[in-house]
């Protein structure tokens, strides 16, 4: 009589000894928690089982300076944001995305914002209108890193035609010289989208690229995110865009 094999070799540890190795990562190590949740069923369980999970991805993201974009939906949990980033771009190979932005990012929540160890929404929002009077920002290097689309890929039948922001925008990367690379398009990397554009976080900010003459105002009470940022320019472009044509 064969044995069944266990699918993982967590299956064979202790309860215990899974939930000692979950409390010795850091909370803001939010690509290594969503590994491990996907890692065995046992897993999974001792997330499921805390009567606070959604406060413990609340935390997780918050510390890897992940924020909630404007608008929302209103039935949107912590959780599905952080298996959205890891999904989706926990290990894109762009520098300035993946988990080598998640690691930066929770440089900056340590270095410039006063949080606990498990922080919650609230105190978020507490800790952004402390700095609202700071005299300088540290910015993200995610706002050099992006670009719009090629002139020709908004012009048809010799008119210039509106593209929504996730589909007109790209992450720039260093080592690609091709217009436009859809690899790196910007709706495919939630991780750079959510990521929050300043630190310490800001409420609001004034945004504009002088040279070109355009931007305006961002908000966000939830921190404004580097997908308020480009969303808000995209749309200044856009209206550059309109007048030139019209």
């Amino acid at each position: 009589m064969s044995m069944s094999r266990p699918r993982s070799i967590f299956e064979v540890f202790p309860v215990e000894l899974l939930a000692m190795i979950k409390a010795e990562i850091p909370i803001s190590d939010l690509r290594t928690h969503v590994c491990l949740y996907k890692a065995a069923l046992r897993f999974a369980d001792l997330y499921e089982d805390d009567d606070e999970e959604d406060e413990f991805w609340q935390a997780s993201c918050i510390l890897s300076g992940i924020g909630f974009i404007e608008d929302e939906d209103a039935w949107t949990t912590w959780k599905s944001v952080a298996f959205e980033c890891l999904d989706e771009d926990g290990f894109c190979k762009h520098p300035q995305c993946g988990g080598a932005r998640l690691e930066a990012n929770t440089r900056g929540m340590v270095k410039f914002m006063n949080l606990s160890a498990k922080p919650t929404m609230q105190e978020l929002q507490e800790a952004i209108l402390q700095c609202k009077n700071v005299e300088w920002v540290n910015h993200s290097p995610l706002l050099k890193h992006f670009c719009f689309g090629s002139p020709m890929a908004r012009r048809e039948h010799g008119h210039f035609h509106h593209l929504e922001v996730e589909e007109d925008t790209y992450l720039d990367h260093p080592d690609i010289k091709e217009d436009d690379p859809p690899e790196y398009q910007w709706k495919l990397h939630p991780i750079a989208r959510r990521s929050f554009a300043t630190f310490p976080v800001a409420k609001a900010l004034h945004v504009f690229k002088p040279i070109a003459d355009f931007g305006g105002d961002v908000e966000n009470l939830y921190g404004v995110t580097m997908d308020d940022v480009v969303t808000r320019l995209h749309e200044s472009v856009d209206v550059q865009t309109f007048n030139v044509q019209h």
